[in-house]
This record gives C-alpha cells, structure tokens and sequence, in this order.
C-alpha cells in the first residue's frame, strides 16, 4: 500500500517510463498523486503498450524521432544480416561479425564504440564472454545470477569506457545510458518489439563523433511484430532504414 503523502509536498511529480502506467502498482501511484494539488507529468519513449490499454491522457507534446535525427541527438541504425547459418555455427559467425564490424568502426572514429551482445540465457552469456575473449575483446556480463555490485561494477566499467561492452541477458534495463554502445549482436532473436526498440534507441543515441549504430542478427530472427516499427510512422524508415 502507497501512504497518501501531504498535499502540501509536492508542486510537481514527473513520472518516467510512464508506458508502465496501467500496471496496478504504478496505477495506485498515480492515483496517490492525483489526490494532491500537484501537477503530474508523465513522460515515456514508448507512448503504447502491447496490451493495448491506455496509458493515461492524449500526448500533449511529442518530440518525434525525425527532430530528433535532426537535431543531433539520434543517428540512423544499420542491420547487417548474418544470413541463416546452422546452430552449430551461429555463435561462431555473429561473433566474428560483431568483432568485425566493431574494429572497422573504432578505425573510423576517435572515440571508442562498444558491443552490447545479447542472449537469451545466462549460462548462455558465460559462454559468449570466453568466446569474445578469444577474440581479444574484454566484455563484461550482466544477468541475474550476478549480484548487484558485479553487475553496477560491469555496467560502470562499460560508462567510463574500461571494457570493450556488455554482454546482457534481459536486463538491458530502462534508463541504461552507455551512449557509446553503438554494435549489437543478437545471439538470441529480440523476441518483442519494445525489447526491439529499447535496442535501437541504445545504439541510435548519438555521442561526439560516434553517430553510427550497427544491428547485426540472424536473417530470421526478427518477427513480424519487429515490422510493426514501419508501419505508418515513417520516421523509423529515417532511423532504421
């Protein structure tokens, strides 16, 4: 249970990832703040749900990705296809892709680019760190079974750009801002589009001269609902061509 606060408190309530809205928890949150005079502002860069229930009132403003692009602060994203290889093989070539394409970019720029590597499987992900160690690329791994000071260790290591990237096992996480993750590999397909789009808003962020983002999976790896992104919204032709 959410204790009503004073109504004297607050002025103003922001509320990110405000998709989460219809949720029961975060729906009695609200419904606390409502009782107040506050003025509350939800904001969220996934303005629908899955499920389709509404999350809360018509937008009042939207900063739409084409501005965005415009404005410097997201860049086109590039898939790069590794075909459709057997699943003995397919760890092997998405590595040497992801290695590839990383050492290209890192040529092209200044700055240092990082992989985020992506699976589906904890034990998984322990396999892919040996694999890209023999590649001579330092990643760290972030996933449950890791306590939360490894995994801050990790993810801090990635921010102050100590490591190569992070290897991740659902827990991308809301609010990770690493702009300097500019190479994917999807060793596991992406499985949902707001998973989908969580990725390409990491890799899109624009950081200095690191501009460009890369996607790099398995030819038939994307479902039908990771096509929903172009239906009706041409923008996401502009950041995902």
């Amino acid at each position: 249970h959410i204790k009503q606060p004073p109504t004297d408190l607050f002025d103003l309530v922001i509320i990110d990832e405000a998709h989460h809205a219809a949720a029961a928890t975060w729906k009695e949150l609200i419904d606390v703040f409502k009782k107040t005079p506050a003025r509350l502002v939800l904001l969220t860069g996934t303005p629908y749900r899955r499920d389709h229930k509404s999350i809360g009132p018509a937008p009042r403003y939207v900063y739409p990705i084409g501005r965005a692009i415009a404005d410097g602060i997201y860049a086109p994203v590039a898939y790069i296809t590794a075909g459709t290889p057997t699943a003995d093989k397919r760890d092997a070539i998405l590595v040497n892709l992801g290695v590839r394409h990383l050492k290209a970019l890192r040529r092209k720029c200044t700055g240092k680019p990082l992989l985020l590597v992506k699976t589906d499987r904890t034990a998984h992900a322990d396999q892919l760190e040996k694999l890209y160690r023999d590649e001579k690329l330092n990643l760290r791994v972030v996933h449950s079974v890791r306590d939360h000071a490894e995994n801050a260790k990790a993810i801090a290591l990635a921010e102050d750009g100590e490591c190569d990237g992070l290897i991740m096992v659902g827990m991308l996480g809301e609010g990770l801002d690493v702009p300097a993750l500019k190479v994917a590999v999807f060793h596991r397909n992406p499985q949902s589009l707001p998973y989908t789009l969580q990725v390409i808003g990491r890799l899109a962020r624009a950081k200095d001269e690191l501009t460009e983002g890369l996607v790099i999976a398995c030819a038939d790896d994307f479902s039908p609902d990771t096509f929903k992104l172009f239906e009706g919204y041409e923008d996401w032709l502009k950041l995902f061509p």
